[in-house]
């Protein structure tokens, strides 16, 4: 009996220390904590004494600010002052200023209507003078215009004298060419036999002949380029837009093309 309750006293006692324990470890903690919040306070309390010396120090800016100020307030007074007392010398200066200007005013009064008449024969000299311009004008269109049609007629007599002087100059050397066939024709009968007359006439008769066709013979000429050819061949080309000359692949057009007479 006496263990059992030396073993109750003990278990007793056991969980006596066990609750000390914990409320020690509790007790620990809290201090902790306590400590930790006296430190954060500490350091609060630096940062506002900081703040505090700067509010301070900010303080001091500001009333030399203000003092700096209020001496800039006296010296802007005394300038408006100035200003005042020099407005007030302007508004004398201008009133004497109206005065003379109510003078000129009578007098550019008196002035203007002498401006007013000499204005009115000016007006009457202008409408004069742009009724003289516009006859000018109109001679001047005129004279442009029979100008340009001397111009042109000029233009078209010298175009027309190229052209027949162009279509006499052709005419001669088909006509030399011409004479010159026939006096080797002429040559050829008196010195060649038959067989050869026979194969003259027919080289003739192939010069003769249209180069390209080789069937009619030559009666247009080009003259781009002299070169002869049958009517047919011309207007072919012509038609079918392909105005080169058959040798030489010169370009020509429909004014280009002359008729010969052999």
């Amino acid at each position: 009996k006496r263990v059992d309750e030396l073993v109750l006293e003990r278990d007793g006692l056991e969980r006596t220390s066990a609750m000390m324990e914990r409320e020690l470890q509790t007790i620990c903690d809290s201090f902790a904590k306590l400590e930790e919040q006296n430190t954060s306070k500490v350091w609060d309390l630096s940062a506002k004494e900081q703040a505090v010396g700067r509010v301070v120090a900010e303080k001091c800016k500001y009333e030399e600010k203000f003092i700096g100020l209020n001496k800039e307030r006296e010296a802007q007074r005394m300038a408006n002052q100035a200003l005042r007392n020099q407005n007030a010398k302007q508004l004398e200066h201008i009133k004497a200023i109206e005065e003379r200007d109510r003078a000129l005013a009578q007098q550019l009064s008196l002035v203007g209507g002498e401006a007013e008449k000499a204005t009115q024969a000016w007006q009457a000299t202008q409408t004069q003078l742009q009724e003289a311009q516009q006859r000018s004008q109109e001679l001047e269109d005129q004279a442009r215009g029979l100008e340009e049609q001397v111009r042109i007629a000029t233009q078209a007599l010298n175009e027309r004298t190229e052209s027949l002087g162009a279509v006499e100059h052709d005419r001669r050397r088909v006509q030399e060419a011409l004479d010159a066939a026939n006096r080797q024709l002429g040559e050829a009968e008196k010195t060649a036999d038959q067989t050869g007359l026979a194969k003259l006439c027919a080289d003739y008769k192939t010069l003769l002949k249209c180069t390209t066709c080789q069937t009619n013979f030559k009666s247009h000429v080009l003259l781009r380029c002299m070169h002869v050819f049958c009517k047919q061949c011309i207007d072919s080309r012509i038609e079918t837009r392909q105005r080169k000359c058959p040798t030489c692949s010169e370009p020509f057009g429909a004014k280009d093309v002359r008729q010969i007479y052999l």
